[in-house]
């Protein structure tokens, strides 16, 4: 089912035009963040029948745009975003493309969603936001990748810099990063610029590339993730993958597993657990542990389908690893979680206070079409914790300190 899409971020007050629900045409224009910028005006259309990105770029063109198209405005409605932008003649105008692509499609119908369902941080008396010097993101989506992304690492980069923060990590869940930091970096001075290699099957349990991963040129190649959406533990509890990838048997590590950790404990890198069970999480830990890693993040350990209880984050703690809280996957864009925003939200704050913001590090895990902008993301959902009673210096913790410690930052 094909989602037409018109939209405004709700923290970074962009609006977006998304056709196709993976991938398709995007348009994004980014606005400053301001007290105007309240949530407003989402229309979701699904369509009955496909249609191609150039049929729709057709549609566009040829047709001429007229202002009453009978589409009712839903307002105080978000998903993926919302319309925020407070040129009304943008608004109007968005609406009405909106209105007759869906029109065009046939079998349209339009549903509108609860701001406060799909986001927690949508309501109009916006949380304060919180300064992102010194910052240190440890989970960059950016383009160029073989996904839609909404920014690319360039612009992100920028960004981040301008905001004040220390450093981010690229990621990409099928080509290694490590090539793209160092280009980046030495393109945007200012900011710590990092990346990494995940072992999906694009790349599979493969030492020999974690280790040119490793020695790439600037040595911006610092972390190993295991395999997130080709893992076996997707594979079981999401969606069958012919492609998935064991990393272990019998509650036992793989061989291939066990060299892939002593290529990063050779190389002084930080383990990701990825998208693994939270029984496969602590064998990699306790092995990592074994082989004198030193430096080992749980990917996302409390959503779905990671769902890794508190106890088990507890004892993963203990271990001596550290926890990943990302802004991304509290949002209500989040299919996985069935749960609305404002309990996701509070489900991450009662986490966090159950672990301890000495074991946690927050995140964005954002640079999806649907999603804020990696520094609006992290601002406000900051901002969120603050309001939510955690100190100050909690948060330049669980912001700061902890990832600077992970990525061997001063």
């Amino acid at each position: 089912m094909d989602i037409i899409q018109i939209a405004t971020s709700a923290v970074q007050c962009n609006y977006v035009l998304h056709y196709g629900t993976r991938t398709g045409l995007a348009s994004k224009k980014h606005c400053p963040m301001r007290p105007s910028c309240t949530p407003d005006n989402i229309l979701i259309a699904e369509q009955s029948n496909e249609r191609s990105e150039m049929e729709f770029s057709k549609f566009k063109t040829q047709l001429k745009l007229r202002e009453n198209t009978g589409v009712e405005r839903k307002g105080q409605s978000l998903m993926a975003g919302i319309f925020a932008n407070s040129d009304s003649g943008n608004k109007r105008f968005l609406l009405l493309l909106v209105a007759v692509a869906c029109l065009l499609s046939g079998g349209v119908s339009v549903t509108p969603l609860i701001a406060q369902e799909a986001c927690p941080w949508c309501a109009a008396d916006w949380a304060p936001r919180f300064n992102l010097q010194g910052v240190v993101d440890l989970h960059v989506h950016s383009a160029p990748d073989s996904g839609p992304r909404s920014i690319g690492a360039l612009e992100i980069a920028r960004i981040a810099r301008d905001a004040g923060m220390k450093a981010i990590l690229l990621k990409n869940h099928y080509a290694p990063t490590a090539g793209l930091a160092y280009a980046v970096e030495r393109a945007v001075p200012g900011i710590r610029v990092f990346g990494g290699i995940a072992l999906n099957a694009s790349i599979g349990i493969n030492v020999i590339a974690v280790e040119h991963m490793a020695r790439t040129t600037g040595g911006h190649g610092k972390v190993v993730w295991m395999p997130t959406f080709d893992s076996e533990h997707y594979h079981r509890v999401l969606s069958p993958n012919p492609n998935h990838l064991p990393i272990a048997e019998n509650s036992k590590l793989r061989e291939e597993v066990i060299a892939v950790l002593e290529k990063i404990a050779e190389h002084d890198l930080m383990l990701a657990t990825g998208h693994s069970s939270p029984e496969e999480s602590l064998l990699l830990i306790r092995e990592a542990r074994k082989l004198g890693i030193g430096r080992i993040l749980v990917t996302h350990p409390l959503p779905p389908p990671v769902g890794m209880s508190i106890a088990l984050q507890k004892r993963a703690a203990s271990l001596g690893a550290v926890l990943e809280y990302p802004v991304g996957t509290a949002l209500g864009s989040n299919a996985q979680w069935d749960a609305s925003g404002e309990e996701m939200s509070q489900a991450y704050v009662d986490g966090i206070r159950e672990v301890g913001p000495e074991n946690v590090v927050i995140t964005s895990d954002l640079g999806q079409s649907m999603n804020p902008i990696h520094t609006d993301g992290l601002s406000v959902f900051l901002g969120k914790l603050l309001a939510a009673g955690f100190t100050q210096s909690e948060l330049e913790l669980m912001a700061i300190q902890n990832p600077s410690n992970l990525m061997g930052l001063p």
